[in-house]
């Protein structure tokens, strides 16, 4: 896995998906890598085909950094 691919077999054949952290949320649409679907290997030249990663990333687009203030949580 890159850092900005991941594979998930979800059943139905493997889909590509832009990377969003290991563990629960491991894509950016919001599916998790660690229950019953399993990560595996992006083929090499292989594009994000999924297509909820695809509208999150459009809309991310529309926003600046200065469109954010950061907070700590703690």
């Amino acid at each position: 896995m890159s850092n900005k691919y991941i594979t998930i077999d979800h059943g139905d054949g493997p889909v590509t998906h832009a990377f969003g952290g290991p563990g629960d949320y491991a894509t950016l649409c919001g599916c998790s890598d660690n229950d019953d679907y399993a990560a595996i290997p992006t083929p090499r030249g292989q594009k994000i085909d999924c297509a909820s990663c695809l509208s999150i990333w459009k809309q991310a687009k529309t926003y600046r950094s200065s469109d954010f203030e950061e907070k700590s949580h703690g």
